[in-house]
C-alpha cells in the first residue's frame, strides 16, 4: 500500500509535463539563453518518467491480475495511435502555416 494516490500523482506528473513542454511558447526569437530549454526538458522527462507506472499501478488496481494485460494492452495501442495522430496532426499543421520554410 503506498501513501500517496496514485491519481493525484499522475496528475502532477501530467501537468508538469504539459507546463514543461508549453515552455517553449516562452521562447523568443533570437534568444541565445538556452537554459530555459534545457531545465523544462529535464523537468519534462522526469516528470515523463513517472506516468507509465501510475497508469499501470492505477491499471492493476481497477482491474485486477487477471484483465491486467488485455487491459494494459489496450492502453498502449491507444497512446501510440494518439501519438501517431498528434505527430500528423503537427506535420500537416506546419506544412500549411510555414510553407516556405526550407
Amino acid at each position: 500500500k503506498t501513501h500517496f494516490d496514485r491519481r493525484t500523482f499522475l496528475s502532477l506528473a501530467s501537468l508538469a509535463t504539459a507546463l514543461s513542454a508549453s515552455a517553449i511558447l516562452l521562447v523568443q526569437e533570437g534568444n541565445g539563453d538556452r537554459m530555459l530549454i534545457y531545465s523544462t526538458k529535464i523537468i519534462e522527462g522526469i516528470s515523463s518518467s513517472f506516468i507509465g507506472p501510475c497508469v499501470a499501478a492505477l491499471t492493476l488496481a481497477q482491474f485486477g491480475p487477471a484483465r491486467f494485460d488485455d487491459v494494459m494492452a489496450g492502453n498502449i495501442l491507444w497512446g501510440h495511435l494518439g501519438s501517431i495522430a498528434s505527430a500528423l496532426l503537427a506535420g500537416l499543421t506546419g506544412y500549411y502555416l510555414y510553407p516556405d520554410i526550407k
